[in-house]
């Protein structure tokens, strides 16, 4: 008999099964490399390629796996650490994606141990084919470690392959596979629930248990801090559980993997020590409060495919939209699936190690669902995971729909213990496996998986280095998270220096560049009062020397169709166009044209003395002046017997009271358009002939703009930053004036007798 499995007390086995597994215990002990291992990883591979790789075939080079600009900034990061090496420069501190600006890289998704085991292929065949690399061989690897925990579980290996097809290409790992290799490193927790169970039933002691779950937890946090963080927290509860659900002797055992688990995690914290001090050093993340809300599971994401699966090419997602992005709306499971799990609670619910898995996976399920479910536009209910919101700082920014990372690993083994278990028909298992297999396919079209890279002639051919010094300030467009500067630095092997780039969300914007007005109009690609000033002021500032801008399709924009948001590539449409030239061509009237893009060479010997203008007085200003031509533009409609029902900012600018090139630009609307918000303005009727005016600004400012018109509105309110599509904007507040007819007329009249 397996005394060692019936200590742990894991399932409660008829004696047949026991027979069953005492003559598989020879396969549960061979060693990673054994020929069962190998053929499953190589089937895996081959899964990933057939999926994923179709697309880049013969374009290794020039085509990547994903869509968005998150696949370019990952290839930074795997960069950014022998660059830094390689310089002598501090591993954790860019200073040259926004110079004068410090990006603590600790902070971001740099996964410094991936860089370091692809380091010989992203120096001998570039950064492009080291990324391809690394996203298809994550869900390989991730499932290979789920055939392992499978495979010892089962003592099956069909059932366990098959078990481990759903973890190694579950919805989610498909999701990020779009543009996050740091989340679709599934072999950490796999290998990670394997070891315990190893020790728990004496197949290796708790040194060797210590030793590599040591390395284990180096690997995950050296890939992901967040995918660290809950892989600890949940890991802890299934413990918990596991004691719950087990009897006297596997609590005890349980209690003994403490002293083991303890110096892993505290040899862990050793060796990441400096890791771990930029992670905790200057306090909290910044990252905006709202996006562990927004990011959270829908509860028909449960049963609703996304595009990214087979299922979801049929446009039932519509019912997602526009809820998240294509990247986070992964925590489908199936109808089919879930049945599974139902049928198998109830059937073999007297199991332990059953009743652990179908508890984990409610238990994730819950707290996938965040803080707050939404019963209405304004109403919600509070669920279990708000407590971890407010009371567990390490996983204050979690984004619970990542959670579902672990979906299955649970349904996986209780799909494995289906296949596995003879006392049903072998029609029956493999039928409805065939059925849930099929539920879970990721999408078969091999284009949606590839984007072509689009890095312009000038830099892949450097040509740059006629035109641009050795550590020049360059400020590329389309900026920050709507191109691919980071990839285009990456490219010349970081020749230059960028005033603005897009290295995550952690901040999204540094405080350095937010608190200038322009910022928001080079994400916008939108004007603003007083251009000249506001443009002058912020180059001389970072020191720009070079504005590069590419020809053809270089700019992401979002789109809101049927299903969760994704992205598209495209080129400036017309007013994009003349809103750059507004921005950068009266500082080179005659800009070149070369490899690809434009360049406007800035004079900066002529902009000194531009230097007196503060971000602050650049903020009140811009503030002012929009303020100045809205309540303007706003009284002339309404005398020249505009129907004040059809008031907006659009059909202003079609009377030309307002510039209409400050309400164009890919971010013209926000991610909720019932806001009706144009980069970072509001023009719009209100019940019994009031109208709103409002305007977006640093609350300094904004407080002034409250002064100066309080004798005129009938009400104000200032509001705190709340997320656009224009990531510039998360920091700045907003303030709604709401104007009468005389009081607006009052205001009017009160602007032009002060100028």
């Amino acid at each position: 008999m397996n005394t060692a499995i019936n200590v742990t007390n894991l399932d409660n086995r008829t004696e047949a099964r026991e027979r069953a597994a005492d003559a598989n215990r020879a396969v549960r002990r061979r060693s990673a490399f054994d020929r069962e291992s190998v053929v499953a990883f190589a089937i895996y591979c081959g899964l990933s390629l057939l999926f994923f790789g179709r697309g880049v075939i013969g374009h290794f080079g020039d085509r990547y796996i994903g869509v968005g600009p998150d696949p370019a900034a990952e290839t930074y990061f795997l960069n950014w650490w022998l660059y830094a090496i390689a310089n002598h420069q501090n591993l954790f501190l860019n200073r040259i994606a926004w110079v004068a600006s410090t990006i603590n890289m600790a902070k971001n998704t740099s996964m410094p141990i991936a860089a370091l085991l692809l380091a010989p292929i992203s120096h001998f065949a570039g950064p492009v084919r080291a990324y391809n690399i690394l996203i298809l061989l994550s869900p390989a690897v991730s499932a290979w470690a789920a055939f392992k925990l499978n495979r010892w579980l089962t003592g099956d290996f069909f059932a366990a392959l098959m078990g481990a097809v759903l973890f190694g290409f579950s919805p989610f790992i498909v999701s990020h596979v779009l543009g996050h290799p740091v989340l679709i490193a599934g072999w950490f927790p796999a290998f990670a629930i394997y070891l315990v169970l190893l020790n728990l039933s004496d197949e290796i002691s708790a040194r060797a248990l210590f030793v590599l779950m040591t390395l284990i937890l180096i690997g995950q946090a050296g890939f992901s801090l967040e995918m660290f963080a809950t892989m600890t927290f949940f890991g802890g509860i299934a413990l918990a559980l596991a004691c719950w659900n087990g009897d006297a002797a596997l609590r005890q055992r349980i209690m003994a993997l403490a002293s083991p688990l303890a110096c892993a995690y505290g040899t862990t914290a050793l060796v990441l020590s400096p890791y771990l001090y930029y992670m905790f050093v200057g306090g909290r993340l910044n990252i905006s409060p709202y996006m562990p809300i927004n990011n959270s599971a829908l509860l028909a994401n449960f049963i609703i495919p996304t595009p990214a699966n087979a299922l979801g090419a049929t446009r039932i997602e519509r019912l997602l939209a526009p809820h998240s992005n294509i990247y986070d709306t992964s925590a489908y499971i199936g109808i089919p699936a879930l049945v599974l799990a139902s049928f198998m609670a109830y059937r073999r619910r007297n199991e332990p190690a059953v009743r652990l898995a179908v508890s984990m996976l409610l238990v994730l399920m819950v707290l996938s669902l965040g803080p707050l479910v939404w019963t209405g536009r304004h109403s919600a209910i509070p669920m279990p995971e708000v407590f971890i919101y407010w009371f567990v700082p390490i996983l204050q920014y979690a984004i619970p729909t990542r959670f579902a990372a672990y979906f299955f690993l649970c349904i996986g083994y209780l799909f494995a213990l289906w296949l596995s278990d003879r006392r049903l028909r072998a029609r029956v298992r493999l039928s409805f496996g065939a059925l849930i297999l099929v539920s879970l396919l990721p999408n078969l079209n091999a284009s949606f998986w590839t984007a072509p890279i689009d890095t312009p002639e000038f830099f892949r051919h450097e040509t740059y280095r006629k035109y641009v010094s050795r550590n020049d300030i360059i400020l590329c467009l389309p900026y920050g998270v709507a191109g691919d500067t980071d990839l285009w630095q990456v490219t010349t092997k970081f020749y230059f220096r960028t005033a603005g780039s897009y290295l995550g969300f952690t901040p999204e914007v540094p405080k350095g560049y937010s608190e200038w007005p322009i910022v928001a109009a080079l994400y916008g690609l939108y004007t603003m009062p007083e251009l000249d000033r506001q443009t002058a002021a912020f180059l001389y500032n970072k020191q720009v020397s070079e504005v590069v801008v590419p020809d053809g399709a270089h700019l992401w924009q979002w789109t809101f169709g049927n299903g969760p948001a994704s992205w598209r590539l495209r080129a400036f449409d017309a007013d994009e166009k003349a809103a750059i030239n507004a921005l950068f061509g009266w500082l080179d009237p005659a800009p070149l044209h070369i490899g690809g893009v434009t360049i406007y060479r800035i004079p900066l010997g002529r902009l000194a003395d531009y230097a007196r203008y503060t971000p602050e007085v650049l903020q009140l200003d811009a503030a002012r002046a929009r303020m100045r031509t809205l309540v303007t533009a706003a009284n002339a409609y309404l005398a020249q017997g505009g129907d004040i029902a059809k008031l907006n900012l659009v059909e202003a600018a079609d009377r030309n009271l307002i510039p209409r090139l400050w309400i164009t630009g890919p971010s013209a609307v926000n991610f909720a358009e019932r806001t009706v918000f144009r980069n970072g303005l509001r023009l719009q009727p209100l019940p019994n002939g009031l109208v709103e005016i409002a305007i977006f600004g640093t609350r300094n400012a904004l407080q002034q703009i409250d002064r100066e018109y309080r004798p005129f509105y009938r009400s104000a309110r200032l509001l705190p930053p709340q997320p656009s599509i224009n990531v510039a904007e998360w920091s700045q507040s907003r303030l709604e004036f709401r104007f009468d007819r005389a009081g607006l007329r009052a205001a009017a009249l009160a602007q032009a007798a002060s100028r």
